[in-house]
């Protein structure tokens, strides 16, 4: 860990003495002349990291459908995501927090989280934060008055406050020092105390690092990367546990108008796993069928060992940053694949799937692979390729994210649909449904159900099930991938692999 040593220099900052917190850029948000319509502001900020995809709804009046001015649904928030600022007409509403359990996402069909009717303020923000277990969340709201000083933009300032929403119930104190500085240069911005927003501080609008440490201590437990701010705005440094694979214990979301921006901790550790999708082929016959796999800064150390097809190995913890990456037969020693570039960003758990594309083969690079024009590729080589994917923060009780992986190499097909069919549903009539290239992957989220699940080709104008099988969500299922391998034991040689995505 780091440790402060040398003494502090003050950094360049105005101080006001609003109490609440301005989070958004809004330029001239004086009330108008006349005194009627002036407006109000509502964000929802998600901070539950088991929670679905959240609907924020504004409603002037439950008992009244058609003649509602307003009544609005608007899109879904993850965790980790604000919906940005939404502007109201200030009077008062119901505000609504909902969920959607079944097919339909129209109001009357969501699930309700959180219902209070409140009255919503001129040249104010109403601020909602769900954190907690999203099965008994807290949800706390903030009245946020906006902030319209000329001085920022002839001083080039900005606006910073922090909410303190991490679950342990000691203080934290934050510090920021220029980018080119270090934590013996920070100044202390304050000490926070879990749920608590702090009072308004202006910066000068520059480039620089956010600290948190526990409160009164000098050890570093967080450190982010530079963070920019170059417009005159308003935000919020919202401090929340930690659920990456980082061994940081916090991490800090910068919220502002158009939404929110995770900032992991920059010494954060990253985690790789990786998948050998390579099927034996003539080829490439220096390929047995197992893999080893050499992941460093020059690619000598030896990670993994024997990888069979279609598994994966174990996951692997490196300092976050670039690495090379080779690849070797396991049995001849064989050198496959060389000086690939692994980027892993901190903070976060990444997959790399390998796998072997057959390619046509121009010998004279005239664009034409078929030189003597009998309607027949004369030559094909084998390429070795890769697919890359991170795993997001946060796995919902209620829906789970499934990222469908193609890894089948067939030359009668290149697309493979895939149906998840509940029980009231055939195959035409499924929601759910993604249709993905060979080599490429493609994502949904899928509610708690039991599915019969399809992998469907269109073969000389024919659809043809390759394979089938069944899958079941609960509140204890893991975001998950549905990989389409090549299976020589399989009837029509294609298999589904199932796997989650988050393996420690």
């Amino acid at each position: 860990m780091r440790n402060k040593t040398a003494p502090q220099r003050s950094l360049t900052l105005f101080r006001t003495t609003l109490t609440a917190l301005a989070l958004f850029t809004l330029g001239a948000c004086s009330s108008d002349d006349n005194g009627d319509g002036e407006d109000a502001y509502l964000n929802l900020y998600n901070a539950s990291v088991n929670s679905p995809a959240i609907f924020l709804t504004v409603d002037e009046d439950l008992d009244s459908d058609d003649d509602d001015e307003i009544e609005t649904t608007y899109s879904s928030v993850r965790f980790g995501e604000s919906s940005g600022y939404k502007t109201i007409p200030s009077d008062s509403y119901y505000i609504e927090l909902a969920w959607q359990e079944e097919d339909s996402a129209a109001r009357s069909d969501l699930t309700l989280v959180y219902q209070e009717q409140t009255k919503l303020e001129e040249d104010t923000i109403r601020l909602l934060v769900l954190a907690g277990d999203i099965l008994d969340p807290s949800i706390v709201s903030y009245d946020i008055p906006v902030i319209d000083d000329d001085e920022d933009d002839d001083l080039d300032l900005f606006n910073l406050r922090v909410l303190n929403i991490s679950t342990s119930t000691n203080p934290y104190d934050i510090y920021l020092s220029d980018a080119d500085e270090t934590f013996n240069e920070a100044e202390l911005i304050g000490s926070y105390s879990p749920q608590e927003l702090s009072e308004n501080q202006k910066f000068e609008q520059e480039q620089y690092i956010f600290y948190v440490t526990e409160a009164g201590s000098d050890e570093v437990v967080y450190q982010s990367n530079e963070v920019t701010f170059s417009l005159t705005s308003q935000y919020v440094i919202a401090l929340r546990d930690n659920t990456g694979v980082g061994s940081a214990p916090v991490l800090l979301d910068l919220i502002a108008s158009g939404g929110t921006t995770n900032l992991p901790d920059d010494d954060s550790e990253a985690r790789v796993r990786y998948f050998n999708g390579m099927q034996v082929s003539e080829l490439m016959p220096e390929y047995t069928g197992a893999i080893n796999i050499s992941t460093s800064s020059d690619g000598s150390d030896l990670d993994v060992s024997a990888l069979a097809t279609n598994s994966f190995s174990e996951p692997l913890d490196k300092d976050n940053g670039d690495y090379s990456v080779r690849i070797n037969d396991s049995q001849t020693d064989e050198r496959l694949f060389a000086n690939q570039l692994l980027s892993l960003p901190e903070n976060t758990y990444k997959t790399i799937f390998y796998y072997i594309q057959e390619e046509a083969v121009d010998e004279d690079d005239d664009g034409n692979v078929d030189e003597n024009d009998d309607g027949i590729v004369d030559a094909y080589k084998a390429v070795l390729r890769t697919l890359e994917t991170t795993t997001l923060e946060g796995n919902s009780i209620y829906e789970h994210q499934v990222k469908v992986v193609n890894l089948v190499d067939n030359t009668e097909f290149s697309r493979i649909a895939t149906y998840f069919v509940k029980s009231d549903e055939i195959i035409s009539t499924a929601e759910a449904t993604r249709s993905v290239v060979f080599g490429n992957q493609s994502s949904l989220y899928l509610r708690n159900n039991t599915y019969q699940v399809f992998a469907v080709a269109e073969i000389d104008g024919t659809e043809i099930i390759l394979t089938q099988d069944e899958l079941t969500l609960d509140q204890d299922s893991n975001a998950m991938f549905m990989i389409l391998v090549e299976d020589e034991n399989a009837e029509n040689g294609v298999s589904i692999q199932w796997a989650d995505q988050v393996s420690e």
